[in-house]
């Protein structure tokens, strides 16, 4: 799934903020979106728990500041 980040150097930051906390998540550039700006990638797969996902939300959210 996709989520907004507003600009490149923003979605970039929260990518870095992300990985620091344990959570990847990858940059979508503008060109992919067209005039929507930014935005990070999210993968969730199946195999993640219900704990991980919790962990992975809660590390995002620490990491949007």
């Amino acid at each position: 799934m996709s989520v907004g980040a507003g600009g490149a150097a923003a979605a970039a930051r929260f990518c870095a903020a992300a990985l620091e906390e344990g959570v990847l998540v990858e940059p979508i550039e503008p060109a992919a979106l067209g005039d929507a700006g930014a935005g990070v990638r999210v993968a969730v797969m199946a195999t993640h728990t219900r704990t991980e996902l919790a962990g992975a939300a809660a590390a995002l959210d620490r990491a949007l500041g």
